[in-house]
């Protein structure tokens, strides 16, 4: 009995935990910079995302010029363009009112126009800080109950000059990234300078459940159907299959016409049209199982990205 516990123990397979890149919490130093990124200008309204450096919103890029971030496959195909920005952000050093560029930025009336036509259409600023996706905080209407809705209002109607981001910590790691646009009133003037304010505050979220304002959703916070953009793609498809259609069945209508005339004539003709491809689906291309080896790995990891997304 001995003999065979001491070999089943033998046998078992070493089990190790360990986290996943990027998932483990990260401990910052007092005064260590946390890094701010800023993504793609996003909107409910319209499905065309903006870069955060967009030559007409005129936002101050970092002095060694923009830099973009590696990204997963998913953050690829959700169309997420990570860029490093000017923030200065440190561990428990609260701001105040600090300039953001070097210098004034002057901005055309026909950029002001496009900022405020971006505004009216609710586009909005994402910014991603210690891998949180900084969010708006919202209150439902009916049930008063508070939820994060991803992202935070570019400006109303007047280009948005200030942001203030509120950040809550505990045991010096990070638990809520969340943003007030200041409402400034419209000046006639085209310069203006952007400032931004960071307050830390102590928090009693544990950081495995600091997701779980997140995952709250509401009817305001699920995510709208662009059920136009999705009809017209669909109108069009069925429309140009329909004509591809139509094309195929008037040629193979002419070549069924073209074989009931032979069949009445004695003299042999050669095949043509259909007749000459009608065989090539049973016959054995080149390297067979090369093609099925390519075919059966696209499918698996088609599969894969689909249940991973």
């Amino acid at each position: 009995m001995q003999a065979a516990v001491f070999a089943s123990l033998l046998l078992s397979a070493g089990v190790s935990a360990f986290y996943l890149p990027g998932m483990a919490p990260k401990n910052y130093h007092e005064g260590q910079r946390v890094e701010l990124l800023v993504n793609a200008l996003s909107s409910p309204e319209s499905v065309l995302p903006y870069d955060q450096y967009y030559e007409k919103f005129h936002f101050c890029e970092p002095d060694a010029g923009k830099k973009a971030q590696s990204e997963n496959l998913g953050s690829m195909l959700f169309g997420d363009r990570f860029y490093d920005s000017r923030f200065e952000i440190n561990m428990k050093q609260d701001v105040k009112c600090k300039a953001l560029c070097k210098q004034e930025i002057e901005i055309s009336g026909e950029d002001a126009a496009f900022v405020n036509e971006r505004i009216r259409e609710k586009y909005a600023l994402n910014w991603v800080i210690d891998q949180l996706p900084v969010a708006k905080v919202t209150a439902d209407k009916k049930t008063k109950q508070e939820f994060y809705n991803l992202g935070f209002d570019f400006g109303h109607y007047s280009l948005a000059k200030g942001k203030r981001p509120a950040i809550e910590d505990a045991k010096d790691c990070v638990y809520n990234a969340d943003v007030a646009p200041l409402r400034l009133a419209e000046d006639k003037s085209t310069k203006f300078q952007y400032v931004y304010s960071v307050t830390w505050e102590r928090s009693d979220t544990l950081w495995s459940s600091r997701w779980n304002k997140y995952l709250t959703l509401t009817a305001a916070s699920e995510p709208r159907i662009h059920w136009f953009s999705l009809i017209n793609s669909i109108v069009i498809v069925l429309f140009l299959s329909g004509m591809v259609g139509m094309v195929l069945v008037r040629a193979l209508y002419k070549d069924i016409a073209r074989y009931n005339q032979m069949d009445s004539q004695e003299d042999p003709q050669e095949d043509f049209g259909w007749k000459l491809v009608h065989g090539d689906v049973f016959r054995t291309p080149v390297h067979s199982i090369f093609l099925s080896v390519m075919v059966g790995s696209g499918g698996q990891l088609f599969v894969m990205a689909c249940m991973t997304l």
